[in-house]
């Protein structure tokens, strides 16, 4: 599409609305040098003819899959089974998705969302660019499956099916813009949102990711347009940026704390700051009890109370490692790195945003601490007005509970213990009496065997109350008495009616239970299914028509048999 990329910039004048093209392509350079990988997988050529339609404000994204699944599908057309397509979609283009869904007949079981690639924002097999900026978009990517569709993922993609379009939808222009304010989403750290204002129109800023040394703001025009060369006003969202602060210097803290109260074995895996918590994942081989969660948590509030000085220094790695910088040696450090120290409780490489001094983040919550792999440990926490609102929250919960337990704080445990206890002794004595009454039905129902052909028959009504649970294990405990059997049990409440069936192997062979459903439902409106050997319904159904319905399936069984 290279001879339309002035159009889609909106620098050539469009000729003509709709565009189809057939044309001979060698990939020697640029984006996709695909010759490295010629031999080495089945869909790389050296020379290939592509086919492709544009569309430069004729069609919409809805008429443009519309399209491409009507050629593919259609009797008219190529007339491709449709269950042998699949169709991948970049998992932010919701729109698309709807589309697929609403205005195809696809199977949405055939529809898979991709993601970006660890660590890089639109950096997606179907998010199209061009090349480092310039035109791009998301993509919807149709397959064509030469095996059986059991399990989509991408080894069943690469292995088993064929890409035969590309439905690229170019909605943006990347563009490298010279300084911002706005902070980009890298070392854990969420991104700034805010506003770009100029003298043209408003852009809300939802969210801004960094991209190499790219930094993307990504958002939507709230009335006007921003024009090439406009100047304009960044408004950071302060209060965001405020709270995401205090956290990414917390984290930093409690990274220091684990490796105190764990050991200096500890090591981070990830991390998560944003303006409403904070998350640390770390390597840990043993469990962390709610003794050792005070301690690192106390600890971490004492260095807020000592209003520790936080500085940052830009320095060589080496020089950083001497002095005792924590570094995640799986990342790629420039030769300067920029270190960042809280008193002489922790040092680490950081290129986030931090307060001038530990005390302004006001105190510090483990709200969570869970194993999240093999080895690894979470924990989640927060602060400032979160921890405040945390607290608050808790308490209020615990003095609702207070109430409800007509107790007081000091008891309310003890009230709830006694509460438990006094629940599970009164479901073992339901358990026994449920036990004791599906014996006696049992015993009862068995007195109303039929045998036909040596086959044991037994169709009852059970007007007891029982729940379906109950029914099944009436039904488990004649089966366990009965080796060549059908039996069918009903039970009714008004009429609502519940019905379970089962057939023994040896009898499946004449007859089996979902078959027996199946002449139940030309009787009445019921809903259920099954197998060979056991099958369920319910439905609406009177006690007497149920009466009707059991002696007309008897006949059918005796004619089955």
């Amino acid at each position: 599409m290279h001879q339309f990329k002035n159009i889609f910039l909106g620098l050539e004048e469009i000729k003509y609305p709709c565009v189809a093209t057939a044309q001979r392509c060698m990939r020697a350079g640029g984006k996709h040098n695909d010759l490295n990988v010629v031999g080495k997988t089945t869909i790389h050529h050296t020379f290939f003819e592509m086919l492709g339609n544009f569309s430069f404000g004729a069609y919409s994204k809805v008429e443009a899959i519309q399209l491409a699944w009507e050629l593919l599908t259609g009797k008219k057309w190529f007339n491709l089974p449709k269950e042998k397509l699949l169709v991948t979609v970049y998992y932010k283009d919701i729109t698309s998705y709807d589309i697929w869904i609403n205005k195809t007949n696809i199977n949405p079981k055939h529809i898979m969302f991709i993601k970006d690639k660890k660590d890089k924002p639109y950096h997606s097999d179907n998010f199209w660019t061009m090349g480092d900026y310039g035109p791009c978009g998301p993509c919807s990517e149709i397959f064509y499956c030469f095996g059986k569709i059991h399990t989509i993922n991408n080894t069943f993609l690469q292995h088993q099916c064929i890409e035969i379009w590309n439905l690229v939808f170019m909605q943006f222009n990347l563009e490298a813009d010279e300084k911002t304010p706005f902070y980009g989403e890298s070392g854990g750290q969420a991104g700034d949102s805010g506003i770009l204002k100029s003298s043209n129109g408003v852009f809300n800023v939802i969210d801004t990711k960094k991209n190499g040394n790219v930094f993307v703001h990504i958002g939507k025009m709230m009335h006007g347009q921003l024009n090439i060369g406009d100047t304009v006003t960044a408004l950071i969202n302060q209060e965001k940026r405020l709270f995401t602060t205090l956290n990414h210097s917390a984290i930093h803290l409690l990274n220091s704390a684990l490796r105190h109260i764990l050991g200096i074995t500890v090591v981070q895996r990830g991390s998560l700051v944003k303006e409403n918590y904070l998350s640390l994942d770390f390597t840990y081989h043993d469990k962390i009890n709610i003794k050792k969660i005070h301690i690192i948590e106390d600890m971490v509030n004492m260095q807020i109370r000592n209003n520790l000085k936080i500085s940052v220094n830009h320095m060589s790695f080496n020089d950083a490692l001497k002095i005792g910088a924590i570094a995640l040696f799986e990342k790629n450090y420039h030769k300067e790195v920029r270190v960042v120290k809280i008193g002489n409780f922790s040092t680490e490489l950081c290129g986030g945003t931090h307060v001038q001094r530990t005390g302004e983040i006001g105190c510090f919550i483990i709200i969570s601490e869970k194993k999240i792999a093999a080895g690894i440990h979470r924990i989640k926490a927060v602060t400032g007005k979160y921890a405040i609102n945390f607290f608050q929250n808790n308490f209020d919960l615990l003095n609702s509970i207070q109430h409800l337990m007509q107790s007081n704080i000091s008891n309310v445990f003890e009230k709830i213990t006694q509460m438990k206890n006094n629940l599970e002794s009164q479901r073992k004595k339901i358990f026994e009496l449920n036990n004791i009454k599906v014996k006696n039905l049992t015993l009862a129902i068995f007195k109303n065997i039929k045998i036909i052909k040596n086959t044991q028959i037994i169709i009852d009504h059970i007007q007891e109350s029982l729940d379906k649970n109950m029914l099944r294990l009436v039904l488990n405990k004649l089966k366990e008495k009965l080796k060549n059997s059908i039996i069918i049990l009903a039970h009714s409440n008004k009429n609502q009616v519940n019905i379970v069936v089962s057939v023994t192997k040896k009898v499946s062979k004449h007859i089996q239970a979902n078959d027996i459903i199946v002449y139940f439902k030309t009787f009445h409106t019921i809903k259920g299914g099954g197998n060979a050997y056991f099958s369920e319904a319910s439905g609406t159904v009177k006690p007497t028509d149920l009466q009707s319905m059991f002696e007309a399936i008897f006949v059918v069984l005796s004619k089955k048999l």
